[in-house]
């Protein structure tokens, strides 16, 4: 080996590239538009594709000697193993059947996706988004495979994943073509490449949901009552694999959850603390007090979503004071969209891409004004 730490690099880029052609969508996100015509593949074909690759980045990792490496070159390969490891846990104990059915983030939330992170302002993109349309029929139907292999096993989601999952496909399907966020890729000027898509959208696209959809309602009789994979068979194993990969440390799931237990003690003492400073008894307290004055709610969504944009502002201005290197513009803030803001968090965020051509998008959930308490949005925003 010539140059180890010029080998490391070089298994980096071909890694890469690999995982961009398992993952199309990952190419999407940080803008590397070859991939924008592709979807990855869920079926076992796409699983047997992902071993080969992960184990041969580990075989690969074994030809060096750490020692002769400088700290680029050993953290390159720290990451490589730390990723291999952690897809092949991943494909040695099926969590594939878990993706199958979440409203997080899960096949129902694809369009909603591509409207974000894909553009079709150009002919070239515009046949490469409506190639990845064209694709979506097949993968929403492997998925539902997926997820009736899943039921067959035993290795299910909680009834209340499987319920909200079903809601969102529903309303999905509710909403026109021409108004679903999988329009939002093409611009309005581009009449004729908008009609491809709503095509594409009823002709194809919203069969396939329909077929998911009805796949979704047959796995539901099969899904389970309780939250914790414990009670599945091997779940203590899933849990410690996916402890190890997040971590990289060989944790019990029962230490972390007795870690947890004492991070959330600690927490409330600090409420209590917090709460009796301000002259309440307890947190509860407090909380009701300032939710009863009417300042801890918004009135409208347009003052939610500008009351996040504040948040990020101040963020945006005190963050050179905390750190060195900084993204060259500020993220924006967008209301989470209506067919899917019943199932998902309160608000969670989307990078830009690698040029920044698009920005960073922070999504905060509007629905249910009463219940989004204005005092525990801060967290999530500078988080």
């Amino acid at each position: 080996m010539d140059d180890p730490n010029e080998e490391a690099r070089k298994l980096a880029a071909d890694f890469w590239e690999d995982i961009l052609q398992l993952e199309p969508m990952i190419g999407t996100m940080v803008g590397d538009e070859r991939f924008d015509d592709k979807l990855s593949d869920p079926g076992p074909e796409g699983r047997a594709r992902s071993e080969e690759v992960h184990r041969r980045a580990l075989d690969a990792i074994q030809r060096f000697d750490r020692k002769e490496l400088d700290e680029e070159g050993r953290t390159i390969l720290a990451v490589i193993e730390a990723i291999a490891r952690r897809q092949l846990a991943r494909l040695g104990h099926r969590i594939d059947r878990f993706d199958a059915v979440t409203h997080l983030f899960g096949p129902s939330q694809l369009l909603a996706d591509f409207g974000s992170m894909q553009r079709a302002d150009t002919p070239e993109r515009l046949e490469r988004y409506r190639t990845r349309l064209g694709l979506l029929p097949a993968f929403l139907d492997e998925v539902g495979e997926v997820a009736r292999d899943a039921a067959t096993v035993g290795q299910t989601v909680p009834v209340l994943v499987v319920d909200r999952s079903i809601a969102q496909v529903e309303r999905l399907l509710a909403t026109p073509p021409e108004d679903s966020p999988g329009m939002a890729p093409v611009p309005e000027r581009d009449a004729d490449g908008r009609r491809q898509v709503v095509e594409a959208l009823r002709d194809q696209v919203w069969p396939a949901y329909g077929r998911y959809l009805e796949a979704l309602r047959q796995y539901r009789s099969h899904a389970r009552e309780t939250i914790g994979l414990y009670v599945l068979k091997g779940g203590d194993a899933i849990y410690a694999a996916e402890i190890l990969a997040f971590t990289s440390l060989p944790l019990e799931p029962e230490a972390v959850h007795r870690l947890g237990l004492e991070d959330l003690s600690k927490i409330q003492r600090e409420r209590m603390e917090s709460a009796r400073s301000l002259g309440f008894p307890d947190p509860e307290s407090a909380v009701a007090e300032y939710t009863g004055s009417g300042r801890n709610t918004a009135k409208s969504r347009q003052e939610l979503v500008a009351f996040a944009e504040g948040q990020v502002r101040r963020g945006w201005d005190a963050a050179p004071r905390y750190f060195g290197r900084l993204p060259r513009t500020n993220c924006e803030v967008r209301p989470v969209e209506e067919f899917r803001e019943d199932d998902v968090p309160g608000a969670f965020y989307q990078p830009p891409n690698a040029d920044n051509t698009r920005p960073g998008v922070y999504y905060i959930n509007c629905s249910a004004l009463d219940q989004r308490l204005l005092h525990q949005i801060a967290s999530t925003t500078y988080h």
